[in-house]
């Protein structure tokens, strides 16, 4: 391939009527490049497809793509300092915009808090703490985590559990008096079995003195 000049001179000489020999002596090309020129023109020479330059990020893609499958959470902040201990020598921007074409989507949806604390979710059940004051919370739910929003901040992260009917409660979202007031309430409950309904549970002196209370009313 020649240089757009030497073709220009090729094309000079040729103007001027000097022979392809004495064209290749002159310019010092081989006479079939000076003749396959002459033919061609003024056409500009085709060069091929540049190889692209490799973005500093590039040999890092792999690991960055693996990390946020894994735990779609991370931060762009903190997966940046983990490639700075790797050796990686490009900026901030190039990682967050890395992931945001590769982080995957969150599936968000909203649920109701139990009686006891819990938000159900794929057949299993997570704690919040019981500080939370609305009954009803914003679930993210990720590739290996679960997250719970109240009113936009973050109050409950979870491990994603395996099966069905399994729990997860983190250890500080109890209050101990909260818990025993519940357990003390589901406790003075009875469940009707026709109906299913929850019906509170009476002392036996109750029972005796609305007996006693029916006697009296009798004519």
């Amino acid at each position: 391939m020649i240089k757009i000049g030497e073709m220009m001179m090729i094309l000079d000489l040729h103007r001027q009527g000097l022979s392809v020999s004495a064209i290749a002596r002159e310019s010092g090309i081989d006479r079939k490049t000076v003749r396959k020129y002459i033919a061609r023109g003024l056409e500009a020479p085709a060069y091929g497809p540049r190889k692209p330059r490799q973005a500093v990020i590039d040999p890092f893609t792999a690991y960055l793509r693996e990390r946020v499958m894994r735990y779609p959470g991370l931060t762009g902040s903190r997966l940046f300092r983990e490639l700075k201990d790797l050796g990686y020598g490009g900026g901030y921007t190039a990682v967050t915009d890395f992931l945001r074409d590769v982080r995957p989507a969150a599936a968000e949806r909203e649920r109701r808090i139990s009686r006891e604390g819990m938000v159900s979710v794929g057949g299993n059940f997570y704690s919040v703490p019981d500080a939370t004051r609305r009954r009803v919370v914003e679930v993210h739910t990720l590739a290996e985590e679960l997250h719970i929003f109240e009113d936009g901040a973050l109050i409950a992260t979870h491990p994603i559990l395996e099966g069905r009917h399994q729990r997860h409660v983190e250890p500080g979202h109890r209050n101990i008096h909260v818990y025993k007031r519940r357990q003390r309430l589901r406790n003075d409950e009875v469940i009707l079995h026709d109906s299913g309904d929850r019906v509170a549970q009476r002392p036996l002196a109750f029972y005796d003195a609305v007996r006693v209370m029916a006697k009296e009313q009798r004519p």
